[in-house]
Order: structure tokens, then sequence, then C-alpha cells
């Protein structure tokens, strides 16, 4: 980010940490698209994405002048909203004691792993089963780094682990995936 871009942003946050509805107008409509995508793929159900994100925006509003200051507002509201997520689902686990899978399903955009062949719908399916039979924590992971491109740093602090451990966990991710794929390319 330009230092002219960082800049603005530190200074829109500041706008809005004061209490300028404009800069939280500006903040939302700039962020809204990015937020929605990210908590869809973890929630899978769109009125649960928008009530999220109401509700990080409610927080954020309400407790504007306990806030510090940040260098990224994107990555700031990815990480709180993952927060107000974590907080739903532990919410609705108590209320209905679900196993996590059934909280927390993600659905991935496949349009990226398009296989140009005669078999390209079957292959798409299998892929779709293979991240979906991941366990969540690396399913969580594998978004965060190949659909926001979050280097394992970021990763790593969002998902509340070391570097080591996100490393890990993508590692073995990418892993299970090859394995279910020559498993595929051999039945």
């Amino acid at each position: 980010m330009s230092d002219f871009a960082s800049g603005y942003q530190k200074n829109l946050w500041e706008e809005f940490r004061k209490g300028d509805q404009q800069s939280l107008s500006e903040i939302f409509l700039s962020n809204y698209d990015e937020l929605f995508k990210y908590a869809f793929h973890i929630l899978g159900d769109e009125e649960q994405t928008k009530d999220s994100i109401q509700e990080l925006f409610y927080k954020l509003w309400k407790n504007r002048a306990n806030l510090v200051e940040c260098n990224s507002i994107k990555y700031y509201l990815i990480k709180s909203l993952r927060s107000v997520i974590l907080d739903f689902r532990r919410s609705q686990k108590k209320q209905r004691e679900q196993e996590e899978d059934e909280i927390l399903d993600f659905d991935f955009p496949f349009e990226h792993w398009l296989i140009l062949t005669q078999e390209e719908d079957i292959t798409r399916t299998r892929i779709e089963n293979a991240i979906k039979s991941l366990p969540i924590r690396k399913r969580e992971a594998i978004y965060l780094c190949f659909y926001e491109e979050y280097d394992f740093p970021k990763i790593a602090e969002l998902m509340s682990l070391n570097v080591q451990s996100v490393r890990n966990l993508i590692y073995s991710a990418i892993q299970i995936l090859k394995e279910t794929f020559v498993t595929f390319i051999f039945v």
C-alpha cells in the first residue's frame, strides 16, 4: 500500500473513531463486499452473513472511542468479523449442540479450479468434496491463504496460531488434497 493510501486509511479510521458518520459509511461501503465474501464462505448462509456484518459495525460504532489505531482497515475488519462469527458459532453450539462441521461449512468458489478436460464436472465435484472433507481449521487456512491472499503471519494472527502452525495446517491440507486426487486418478 502506498504511503498516500496508508495515510488516507489512518486518517479515515481516526475520523471514524472521533464519531464521523461519513467515515463509518465510507469504511462500510468500501469493505462490505470483501467482508460478505469472507463471512459467507464461513457461514454459508446469506442472512447470517448479513447479520454478522451488521453486528460487527454495530460493535465498532458503539466502541469506536476505545478502538486502537490500525494500519489496514480491511485486515482489522476481517479479524473483527472473525470474532463476531466465532461468537455466533459458540452461541449456536450452546443452543443446539451441533457438530462444528454443521455450523462452519465452506463453499469455495471453484471457478478458480476449472480443469479443461472432458470430465470437468466430475473433477469439480471431486474438488468440492475433497475441500469439504478437510477439517475446519485447514479449510479456513486454505481460504485465507489462497482466496484472501494473506501471508502466513497475518493468517496466524487471524487464527490465533503461530506462523509454523499455519504452515503446518496449509501443508497438511495440500497433502490431503494431493492424496485425494491421486486416488481419483487411479479410480
